[in-house]
């Protein structure tokens, strides 16, 4: 009995060993790994936007940081990117905040239609901002640090076979939305929203199962559904609604990186938010040079159009400042169009 335990405890004792070994073998090498999760593709505009900023990253750390992609949710699925945030599963968690319905309720804010947001560099001043005066938006993070914020390019109407100029067009017409918001506003028009996972949007174009998606155009091209849609509708510059995206960092992984590539991550925030924006502007273009290549109706709504939809998506906005009264949700969105009116007027 003694010599089993005996040798259990020198087994155990080896692995220990091992494991240390292996541990400063990692710290002898001086090079920091972190695990970077996506869930677009390195191909797509905004994946190469993403690797241009890890290789900058990579670069600026002299050899001395090494960031591990995993892209197209092979990491994560979508929904559970936040709970692996908060796990620290890994480092640095591309997140879009509209994946998980209900997780944020004052964030959500940011997704109401028609908020006439004038570009998408008013969008990335802004958010912080609100982040900063408000702790309660704050709060919904739960405690875990974020990175690079900027939005993703305007969400479009683009349709299989009509043109949607005013809301009364979309009545009767079964519409993908991107978000609950923009569910709301297609209900309020007297369409019926269709949710569907990205996987079936294709096949579900050509089924009738829906007639039109009011997303961004990166999507709908990454998807490969531009060539079914036909009519595009343009409410420029803010689109029918803008949703950001950013990075997740939980703040213990985060203690653990070194000073010096904590620094590199700093410094190159802002080429990060660059490279995002760069990407999906790209995406969009694309888009739009398909659409014309391929003789699609594209137009842009005039102004009195865009007050009729501003006009629908109102009591949404009502209704979202109500149900988030107790949480100051009045103040936040009075800041907000405060903060754009101002940035208009720059």
């Amino acid at each position: 009995m003694f010599k089993k335990i005996f040798i259990s405890t020198i087994i155990f004792m080896m692995v220990i060993g091992l494991m240390g070994n292996a541990y400063s073998q990692q710290k002898a090498s001086g090079v920091t790994e972190l695990k970077f999760t996506s869930t677009v593709p390195d191909v797509s505009g905004l994946g190469r936007g993403q690797k241009a900023w890890i290789e900058k990253c990579e670069r600026d750390a002299g050899g001395k940081l090494k960031i591990i992609p995993y892209w197209s949710n092979s990491l994560f699925k979508p929904r559970e990117i936040f709970r692996g945030a908060l796990d620290g599963q890994a480092d640095l968690c591309y997140w879009v905040t509209s994946i998980e319905l209900g997780l944020m309720p004052l964030n959500s804010v940011f997704l109401l239609p028609m908020m006439g947001w004038p570009s998408l560099w008013a969008q990335t001043t802004i958010y912080p901002k609100i982040l900063e005066k408000f702790p309660q938006v704050k709060a919904e993070f739960r405690g875990l640090m974020t990175y690079g914020i900027s939005p993703i390019t305007p969400g479009h109407i683009s349709t299989v076979k009509k043109l949607v100029r005013v809301p009364s067009d979309l009545k009767g017409m079964k519409i993908t939305p991107a978000t609950e918001e923009i569910a709301k506003m297609v209900i309020a028009a007297g369409g019926a929203p269709v949710n569907l996972v990205v996987s079936d949007w294709y096949t579900s174009l050509e089924k009738g199962v829906t007639e039109g998606f009011i997303n961004a155009f990166g999507a709908k091209m990454a998807f490969k559904i531009m060539e079914l849609l036909r009519f595009h509708t343009l409410a420029n510059p803010g689109g029918f609604s803008m949703n950001p995206h950013l990075i997740l960092i939980n703040p213990e992984n985060w203690k653990r990186i070194p000073p010096d590539i904590q620094k590199v991550l700093k410094d190159n925030e802002q080429f990060y938010i660059e490279q995002c924006i760069n990407g999906v502007v790209g995406e969009e273009k694309a888009a739009l040079a398909y659409a014309e290549k391929h003789g699609h109706t594209i137009v842009s709504l005039t102004p009195d159009e865009m007050k009729l939809w501003q006009k629908l998506a109102q009591p949404i906005h009502d209704e979202w400042i109500s149900k988030n009264a107790s949480k100051g949700g009045k103040e936040i969105y009075a800041e907000i169009k405060r903060l754009i009116s101002e940035y208009k007027g720059k």
